[in-house]
C-alpha cells in the first residue's frame, strides 16, 4: 500500500493542491514537482530504516512522481481555466 501512496497518490494530491493554490501554470507545476520530490525522499527514507536501498529508490522514482505531479497540476489548472471561460461566455 505504501508504494501506491508514494508513487500515485502523493503526486496527484500535490499537483491538484498546487494548481488550486497558484494561478500561474509555471508556479503550480514547479511547486508540485518540488513538493513531490521532497515528499518522496522523506517517505522513502522513513520506510527504509536501515538506509540500505532508500537513496537509490528515491533517486529512481523521483522522475516518475515528478511527471505525475506536473501532469496533475497542468490538468487541474487547464480544467479550471476552461470552466472560467465557459462561465464568461454565458454571461
Amino acid at each position: 500500500m505504501e508504494p501506491l501512496a508514494i508513487l500515485v497518490v502523493l503526486p496527484l494530491a500535490a499537483g491538484a493542491a498546487a494548481a488550486c493554490w497558484f494561478d500561474d501554470v509555471r508556479a503550480a507545476t514547479l511547486a508540485a514537482v518540488i513538493v513531490t520530490a521532497v515528499g518522496v525522499c522523506v517517505l522513502v527514507a522513513l520506510l527504509d530504516q536501515g538506509l540500505r536501498w532508500g537513496w537509490i529508490a528515491a533517486l529512481l522514482t523521483t522522475p516518475l512522481t515528478a511527471a505525475f505531479a506536473a501532469a496533475a497540476a497542468l490538468a487541474c489548472h487547464f480544467q479550471r481555466d476552461a470552466r472560467r471561460r465557459r462561465r464568461a461566455r454565458r454571461t
